[in-house]
């Protein structure tokens, strides 16, 4: 089987509807401009693991139900992830490794754990331009969020009860936005570079944060 057809396989498996439990989905994409679109709902466990190498790519996913895996890679310039997951006690892990690339996610239910990392390119490690912007509505939800190079901007949106957020820069002029709404949120942020724009935090309601600042 040639790589396009392999390929173009894949994607028709992405683009249909995954209904059921255990799912497991895996695709794996190189080269520029793929898209990989999947909307996966299920009563309980699944995982769905997306591989993307090259330019341009592309990856749109919507996940409903409980206990799933969600792992996401991108290599290469101006890749955009739209993650949409609804359900308890969900783990997911984007990672986007080069420059201009984008990450949207909304995460609603409880107990969800999502890590979303966003490193500089090899080739050019002083920029990178990157953006990313979390959003979880719930209970007991936690976020790591990490951003190394330079001109990246992080949003991070939380609304609910006992939700955690670890976020960290490190770089040259990143921004770093936080918005904590409800009971018992807790927070941690760092930022190590220069030229960095003040940190914005918003919280309402019962919270704790602790600012680290490095550079100047």
């Amino acid at each position: 089987m040639t790589l396009p057809t392999r390929l173009c396989l894949l994607c028709v498996l992405a683009a249909s509807p995954v209904l059921g439990q255990d799912n497991i989905a895996q695709i794996t994409q190189e080269a520029g401009g793929n898209i990989t679109t999947l909307d996966q709902s299920r009563a309980a466990g699944g995982e769905v693991a997306i591989e993307q190498i090259g330019s341009d790519n592309s990856a749109d996913i919507a996940d409903q139900g409980a206990n799933s895996l969600l792992l996401v890679e991108q290599r290469g310039a101006e890749q955009s992830a739209l993650v949409r997951l609804s359900g308890d006690g969900n783990e997911g892990d984007l990672v986007q490794d080069g420059l201009g690339n984008r990450a949207d996610l909304a995460i609603t239910g409880t107990v969800n754990s999502f890590r979303i990392d966003q490193r500089a390119s090899d080739s050019d490690p002083a920029r990178s331009g990157n953006r990313l912007t979390l959003s979880q509505t719930g209970i007991g939800n936690i976020a790591f969020t990490t951003q190394d190079g330079s001109e990246n901007r992080m949003t991070l949106r939380q609304t609910g009860d006992d939700n955690f957020a670890d976020m960290s820069q490190d770089g040259r002029a990143n921004l770093m936005e936080l918005e904590q709404n409800g009971p018992g949120n807790t927070a941690e942020l760092k930022q190590i570079g220069i030229a960095a724009a003040p940190i914005i935090v918003t919280q309402t309601g019962g919270m704790s944060v602790q600012i680290t600042q490095t550079g100047e």
